[in-house]
């Protein structure tokens, strides 16, 4: 499968995973999308259209399970305004921690400390994601695989990448719900890495 497809399909996993109403509060999902400041259910459609394109522009012929496709969805979130010039090299320094790692632990120590650096004035958006990296790596050593560092960088990455596509395919919702975007695409990537039929 050339590299381009196989980056066409994991935006596909990830923009596939914003099932919004599976993260709501019960209570919300019983709104209506207008009540809630959503576009109506059947023009979700071409909006899924308009997502996938302008992620897939802005990856070129990038593969997007690579360092370079990676941070091209980073530089997209800050081109949207989803985080700042600050989150934005904050999470390239996160996954160059993940990609570079030569053991579990170490990457689960560097995690934290940029766990640690989060503050108040870091976006939503890059807080979550850097949340989600950290329970990554904990449900790794929790289940025992700290001696397949590769596996565990495969998972890792996997999960935010997931995570920067969910949150990069909200361009056109409010803006809440890039946090819920990445939550869904995160989820999605784990479970495609973890357990699915293609393993490295």
């Amino acid at each position: 499968m050339k590299a381009n497809e196989i980056a066409r399909r994991r935006v596909l996993v990830g923009a596939a995973a914003i099932s919004l109403g599976g993260f709501a509060p019960s209570a919300a999902a019983q709104q209506s999308a207008q009540e809630l400041g959503l576009p109506r259910p059947m023009a979700y459609g071409p909006i899924h259209g308009d997502m996938l394109s302008r992620i897939s522009n802005a990856l070129g012929r990038t593969v997007l399970d690579s360092k370079e496709g990676i941070f091209k969805l980073i530089d997209l979130l800050e081109k949207d305004v989803f985080v700042s010039k600050e989150d934005s090299e904050l999470l390239k320094k996160l996954v160059d921690i993940i990609l570079n790692s030569d053991s579990v632990a170490a990457m689960a120590r560097e995690i934290e400390s940029i766990y640690k650096a989060v503050t108040s004035k870091t976006a939503d958006v890059a807080a979550a994601i850097i949340s989600i990296a950290r329970n990554s790596v904990e449900n790794i050593e929790r289940l025992g695989g700290r001696s397949d560092v590769k596996k565990a960088i495969y998972i890792v990455s996997s999960d935010v990448t997931g995570a920067l596509t969910g949150a990069a395919a909200c361009s056109k919702l409010p803006r809440v719900f890039a946090v819920i975007g990445a939550l869904a695409g995160a989820v999605a990537g784990s479970g495609n890495a973890a357990f699915g039929s293609s393993k490295k």
